[in-house]
């Protein structure tokens, strides 16, 4: 988020503005790993995952990113994502900091005015028709960012929660589910997984369906994807007869997926490894049958059998399916809150 202004007053620094350039992925490591030491957002990211980012398909670094340096340093920094259009509003999505020895001077406002003023532009070439409405966040915590976002004239319309759980004692084992096989991640069925996480989303507040290459490049193609601890619900009776509980199967109906990643750079700053379950869900006509717990409980054993620390997810607080008592029977509990500010242009 765009980090804090303290009382509005703007001081003048030295800043060089431009756009983000693929050189630049070093140093927005280290201004990554400041902000956080600060933020405690639990964003972590190495020089990897930042060339992915970069080369993400919903990015245009060159129309869509603002940096500001300061003898060198990366000081404050901004991107937009362009995402689909879903029931006549693009939400356009916004990502920015501060260097946290940088705030108070007026960068975050900076970079808020540049981000609505490149966000319509962005908007009029890809959806034209629709209401453009610019999504950014911050954490619950984070008064001073959130305070900025209000002035400028962003309200609250959603709050998620990060949930974590430890690995230390061995999670509660579940019992078949009647007619459902859980199998692992399996790379042929990867388009089935992401047709499926479009159909089981629809129902979910801010949810735009997820494209085949920026899906690919979110997981199959990622190196933070983790198939080894990502997991399936296939319909027993289109899977093949062969395919058991611990082999991927080459066919069948994907009703349930449990996607899940693992960041080397939360590692390397809190020494513990930690497998993030991206995303889970079911399909509409699959739920309220156990699936998406027995997935859960399938990450958590597998993923404590290979020597991870912790757990975590995230969940929106208003989440239609129940997920959140879900997680929370499952052992997670809520570690921080995540308040997503909107404002239609």
């Amino acid at each position: 988020m765009p980090g804090n202004e303290g009382d509005g007053t703007v001081q003048v620094v030295d800043i060089a503005w431009r756009a983000l350039i693929e050189q630049d992925i070093p140093v927005w490591a280290q201004f990554g790993r400041a902000v956080e030491e600060v933020d405690h957002e639990d964003e972590h990211y190495g020089e990897d995952d930042l060339a992915e980012i970069f080369a993400e398909p919903l990015f245009d670094p060159q129309r869509g990113s603002l940096a500001g340096f300061c003898g060198g340093q990366m000081v404050a920094f901004g991107m937009l994502r362009v995402r689909p259009a879903v029931d006549e509003i693009h939400r356009m999505g916004f990502h920015g900091a501060v260097h946290p020895a940088y705030r108070g001077r007026g960068l975050g406002t900076e970079l808020m005015r540049w981000a609505a003023e490149a966000a319509r532009p962005l908007h009029g070439e890809r959806h034209p028709d629709s209401r453009l409405v610019l999504n950014t966040g911050c954490t619950s915590t984070n008064e001073a960012a959130g305070a900025l976002l209000k002035r400028l004239g962003y309200e609250p319309v959603r709050y998620y929660y990060g949930m974590y759980t430890s690995l230390a004692a061995e999670p509660p084992r579940v019992g078949p589910i009647e007619g459902i096989d859980i199998v692992p991640y399996a790379a042929e069925l990867d388009e089935q997984v992401r047709v499926a996480k479009n159909a089981a989303f629809q129902d979910h507040w801010g949810t735009t369906p997820a494209l085949p290459e920026s899906w690919r490049a979110t997981f199959r193609d990622s190196v933070s994807f983790r198939p080894d601890l990502s997991f399936l619900a296939l319909r027993a009776e289109e899977a093949p007869h062969d395919a058991g509980q611990g082999e991927a199967a080459g066919s069948g109906r994907v009703v349930g997926f449990a996607m899940t990643k693992y960041s080397k750079a939360k590692t390397e700053a809190t020494g513990e490894r930690d497998a993030h379950v991206t995303i889970l869900g079911t399909l509409r006509e699959a739920r309220r049958r156990g699936i998406a717990r027995a997935l859960l409980m399938r990450v958590l054993h597998t993923a404590r059998e290979a020597g991870f620390d912790t757990a975590s997810l995230g969940v929106d607080s208003q989440n239609p399916t129940g997920a959140l008592g879900i997680y929370e029977r499952t052992g997670f509990t809520v570690k921080r809150t995540w308040i997503n500010y909107a404002r239609e242009l």
